[in-house]
């Protein structure tokens, strides 16, 4: 009985990896992890803390009680939405801290492994636009550029407050060639259900990333067409 409990062990070791144990990341499960994100998939906690008792009550798209103090954010629950999109922990799950250490693999990937992972980076950068210029939305100016350093280069450093419509520009410019991307690219098979697996949001369709894409821009450009 001893012997056989201590080979199925060693062959359940083998076949399942604990990810506690884990030493390495990849690009697609980083890619999975950003997109099982309480800030980007719908779930209760966005939606009841945040959407629903600030942006949703300030554009009385909700129903509420006129009482004192209706208009008052929750600090607790502003400054979670603000950690939660820089860094990977809480409801959250960082996704500018994600894509820095997407960023960062990638670097460091080379022949077909890098050109398997690039149709992750892309989609990641959709999320991270998308994400970003929400934040811009609720602050205004927010760190971005510099913001995520640590992630990619090991360095921390106090990353300077990029300009909201800086962002906002540098979204519309990156989508139009992120549209493009996703217009003509074709991966290989092993790339194709690789990135089915790992896409919980779209499965791994890039038709839909590039409507994705194409009305995350129009919304952007809809949002500036007053001020631009």
């Amino acid at each position: 009985m001893l012997i056989l409990l201590g080979s199925c062990s060693k062959k359940l070791e083998k076949l399942y990896y604990d990810p506690d144990e884990l030493a390495t990341a990849k690009i697609e499960k980083l890619f999975t992890e950003m997109l099982n994100n309480d800030r980007v998939r719908p779930s209760y906690w966005e939606m009841r803390t945040f959407a629903v008792m600030h942006s949703a009550i300030y554009s009385q798209t909700v129903g509420f009680l006129n009482t004192t103090g209706v208009f008052q954010q929750n600090l607790n629950y502003t400054e979670g939405k603000w950690n939660d999109f820089y860094r990977p922990a809480g409801n959250g799950s960082g996704t500018l801290a994600l894509y820095r250490e997407m960023q960062k693999l990638y670097e460091e990937l080379s022949g077909s492994d890098r050109i398997q992972a690039t149709i992750f980076l892309k989609a990641a950068a959709v999320v991270l636009y998308d994400q970003a210029c929400q934040m811009v939305d609720l602050w205004g100016d927010i760190p971005f550029s510099e913001a995520g350093s640590l992630n990619l280069n090991g360095e921390a450093v106090m990353a300077k407050f990029d300009k909201g419509e800086d962002i906002y520009r540098e979204a519309i410019d990156v989508l139009y060639e992120l549209n493009d991307y996703f217009a003509t690219v074709q991966p290989d098979l092993s790339t194709q259900n690789l990135f089915r697996t790992q896409d919980i949001l779209l499965r791994g369709d890039v038709t839909k990333w590039r409507r994705y894409c194409n009305a995350l821009r129009l919304r952007l450009l809809m949002r500036i067409s007053n001020v631009m």
